[in-house]
């Protein structure tokens, strides 16, 4: 997740909580992830943030 820094500090407060909802093995809010399966340019509260997601691949 990246973009206006007020929704990326509101997201580091809940960091625990979006990974839990998402499943997410790992949260990074403040980067950008170049090698997403799939981004999304949204709006929030009228401030802009990109939103990315990429697929786990398991060793082996």
């Amino acid at each position: 997740m990246s973009g206006a820094e007020e929704v990326i500090t509101a997201a580091r407060a809940h960091e625990p909580f979006i990974a839990g909802e998402t499943l997410a093995r790992e949260f990074r809010a403040g980067q950008d992830l170049t090698s997403a399966d799939v981004a999304e340019d949204l709006e929030i509260d009228g401030r802009h943030v990109r939103i990315a997601v990429r697929r786990h691949q398991p060793a082996g």
